[in-house]
């Protein structure tokens, strides 16, 4: 069996179920609950409203209509009828100020020079904290916690035009202003931390930044971003500057970021470059080997002689090209499984790791898809070539000159 509860305040949710109804006496409210939500019916001062059908406050026929709909139940046709009495109630609020009969129970006495002021249900009430400034153009709103309540936590302020003065204290709330400046965003939203300007600039371009400057911002402002970001027309383009793409988010050269990776795109018309930070490795995907192509020379490493010393020639040039084999050979079968896709899987030509590493190990590196596995650097080979050429050139003069001399 249902109660009724009288009380002296708003009753908090949680002081009746479904089966009460609660009478707040002091303000003139009355609240009840369905499975669903909590609702509010709003007394009407029946000394100032009429009773016949005129236009102020509402009708003693309604008031028992309400009040019949709250007892059998039907929350929907009350919620309705509650609805229309809080409206007639505004409409004579609204036609008694004109006429210059507002009551003192308006509280208007609260409102500043130039202020007409708001409450959540919309009735002039003078809350301060819900106020239009019709001589600065300023809609400032409350903004209330996550349980609803009118517990002001910050200010959302609606402002033209955009200045640093907009700037809000530590937790002052949000201001959203007009920014009228040349190619720059035109919604400004400001924070104790910043502003962020965003929107069309001019007609080339929708701009995102940082108002840098500004009390709360860094002089470059950065956007963080926590989840993946998809572009469309599949270009990302600086504006006019070399486009660096980095593996880390600082330009510090503290805590080992200087060494993580990164690449840029320089900005030259006539030489345009493109440079690495790290290493390279093109991995095979799909239909592609992961095989490097190139226009023109590929031009790697340095031997200028000026970077150079302890200069020694390869001593025994052929006994060392004499352990060494050219093969033809085969790539097993499982090859792929390991992560290796090479291009001619038989009847390929080259040489063996392991030999070659025995006579020339400064030509063995970890191979690019595993290092677990050996490649061989064909360039260091020719250095050694070229010394038993000259060691070969050597022995056939001294022939030629043992055949003459016969």
């Amino acid at each position: 069996m249902g109660k009724i509860k009288i009380k002296h305040r708003e009753p908090k949710r949680t002081e009746f179920t479904p089966n009460d109804i609660v009478i707040d006496v002091k303000n003139g409210r009355l609240f009840y609950k369905s499975n669903f939500d909590t609702f509010k019916v709003v007394g009407i001062n029946l000394t100032n409203a009429q009773t016949s059908s005129g236009t102020a406050g509402i009708t003693e026929e309604q008031l028992e209509q309400i009040n019949a709909a709250i007892v059998d139940g039907d929350n929907e046709l009350a919620a309705s009828l509650n609805s229309q009495a809080i409206t007639n109630q505004q409409q004579a609020a609204s036609i008694s100020t004109l006429q210059g009969q507002v009551s003192d129970s308006l509280n208007l006495s609260d409102a500043g020079v130039n202020e007409v002021l708001f409450n959540n249900g919309g009735d002039i009430d003078g809350d301060p904290s819900f106020k239009f400034l019709p001589d600065s153009g300023i809609l400032q709103l409350p903004i209330t916690n996550i349980n609803n309540t009118l517990t002001t936590l910050g200010l959302l302020t609606i402002k033209n035009p955009f200045d640093s003065s907009n700037i809000p204290q530590a937790g002052g709330g949000v201001n959203l202003t007009y920014n009228d400046t040349n190619n720059v965003g035109n919604l400004a939203i400001s924070t104790d931390h910043g502003t962020v300007m965003i929107g069309m600039g001019n007609s080339n371009f929708f701009h995102f930044q940082g108002a840098t400057g500004q009390t709360g911002n860094s002089i470059s402002p950065k956007f963080y971003f926590d989840n993946q970001i998809v572009v469309n027309s599949g270009k990302i383009r600086s504006y006019d500057e070399d486009l660096e793409l980095k593996a880390h988010n600082s330009d510090s050269s503290t805590n080992g970021h200087i060494n993580k990776t990164k690449v840029i795109l320089k900005n030259d018309n006539t030489d345009p470059l493109v440079e690495v930070f790290g290493d390279l490795i093109a991995k095979a995907q799909g239909d592609s080997l992961g095989k490097l192509s190139a226009e023109n020379d590929i031009i790697a490493f340095a031997s200028d002689k000026r970077l150079k010393e302890n200069i020694i020639e390869i001593p025994n040039p052929l006994d060392k090209i004499k352990q060494l084999r050219g093969v033809y050979y085969d790539w097993k079968k499982n090859v792929e499984e390991k992560g290796f896709h090479p291009g001619r899987k038989t009847n390929e030509i080259g040489m063996v790791a392991q030999e070659v590493e025995k006579v020339i190990p400064q030509a063995i590196e970890p191979a690019p898809f595993n290092n677990d596995y050996k490649t061989i650097k064909y360039d260091r080979i020719i250095p050694l070539l070229v010394e038993c050429i000259k060691d070969q050139q050597k022995q056939i003069d001294e022939l030629k000159s043992i055949v003459n001399g016969i």
